[in-house]
């Protein structure tokens, strides 16, 4: 059933990204953006059917607002555990340091070997 300006648009949350679906952590502002002109809807609807669909589209909204707080949560709970591109950089750098000190070692390197070798 339309009912106007309480339609919206299926929201899941979900945006693409790349390497795949992620959340976008703006869905719980856009639910209480939604939520707040349907309050003041609530109060002036003319029938029970308008009173009764703002009263589902509100509910709904919280329903979407709970299940995006709770998802934002979880995503940054694993988002801890996950490398980052930070990480990356620095595996790739330890890597290449310890590639050019062995493959060709500079003189320090060199001397302080025989060093720790006569010594």
């Amino acid at each position: 059933m339309a009912v106007g300006i309480l339609d919206t648009a299926a929201d899941n949350g979900d945006v693409e990204m790349e390497g795949g679906v992620g959340y976008d952590g703006h869905r719980d502002r856009r639910c209480l953006s939604r939520n707040a002109p349907s309050a003041d809807l609530a109060g002036r609807a003319a029938t029970e059917t308008e009173r009764e669909a703002v009263t589902n589209q509100i509910h709904a909204a919280g329903v979407a607002l709970r299940e995006a707080r709770t998802q934002r949560t979880i995503d940054g709970v694993y988002a801890r555990y996950m490398p980052d591109p930070t990480d990356d950089a620095r595996r790739d750098r330890a890597l290449t340091l310890a590639y050019d000190t062995l493959s060709d070692p500079p003189a320090w390197v060199v001397e302080h070997v025989r060093y720790l070798h006569d010594t």
